[in-house]
């Protein structure tokens, strides 16, 4: 019986050790993660002090990404540092667009958030203009969707495959566009929870070209003029999601 005790004395010895070492790993990741927050969030500050609507986009930025779990932020950065060493087809074909898939429970209630936290009727008695609170929750989407691919995007830039860049401009603007009307026209984020991850398959996953809204094949996308339809589709649709958003705000 003490023999048996003092067995179970030895292994919780090393399962309390154990949960120090991981309370220990967690904290520290943690503390890394508030300080990259922190010195992000203040050099944002600054570049968004241009004017009250940059500071209005860096607020829906903050809303955006208010209550993620640290293992999203810890994804993420894992992502960039890959698209900075992947061959450039895997960047295009695979990194970039996992990257976006990333944030799609993220950016699915842009188009309806008043709606679904029940406070449409608190907009009532602001001054609220709704044009520009599109453009700035737009802005802000498109703004998270280039900061989860800065790292792709960087090395783009470096390498001189300008096509690429303005082809993830147009693509980020489409996806944002698309959650926007999405959300507007439905009062609900799981519309483009479903339709977004069905065209990623279709679509940049599989290299579809009409269904391909990134162009994996950058040349033969620019060949079809497939980026220049996908954003006269991007702006057709924020377009369509702005009068849903001003018709709901009326009929409120």
């Amino acid at each position: 019986m003490f023999a048996t005790s003092n067995r179970h004395h030895f292994f919780d010895r090393f399962t309390h050790s154990d949960a120090a070492v991981s309370k220990t790993s967690n904290h520290f990741v943690d503390k890394k993660l508030s300080m990259i927050g922190a010195a992000c969030d203040v050099l944002f500050k600054k570049v968004t002090s241009i004017s009250g609507f940059t500071r209005q986009i860096r607020l829906e930025l903050l809303l955006l990404i208010k209550g993620l779990s640290k293992y999203w932020y810890i994804a993420i950065i894992g992502l960039n540092i890959a698209q900075v060493f992947v061959p450039l087809a895997t960047l295009s074909q695979a990194i970039i667009p996992l990257s976006w898939l990333m944030c799609v429970l993220i950016l699915s209630p842009i188009g309806a958030r008043s709606h679904l936290n029940n406070t449409d009727s608190l907009l009532s008695y602001c001054n609220f203009s709704i044009n520009k609170q599109a453009l700035s929750v737009i802005s802000a989407a498109i703004l998270l969707l280039l900061l989860t691919t800065s790292g792709g995007l960087i090395r783009l830039l470096m390498t001189g495959e300008l096509l690429m860049v303005a082809q993830m401009f147009i693509a980020t603007f489409f996806i944002s566009s698309l959650a926007f009307f999405c959300a507007s026209l439905t009062n609900t984020n799981r519309t483009f929870e479903v339709i977004y991850p069905a065209l990623w398959y279709l679509g940049p996953l599989h290299a579809a070209l009409y269904l391909d809204y990134f162009g994996v094949n950058s040349q033969l996308s620019w060949q079809a003029n497939m980026p220049l339809y996908f954003l006269g589709i991007a702006i057709l649709l924020f377009t369509i999601g702005l009068l849903k958003s001003h018709r709901n705000y009326i009929l409120r």
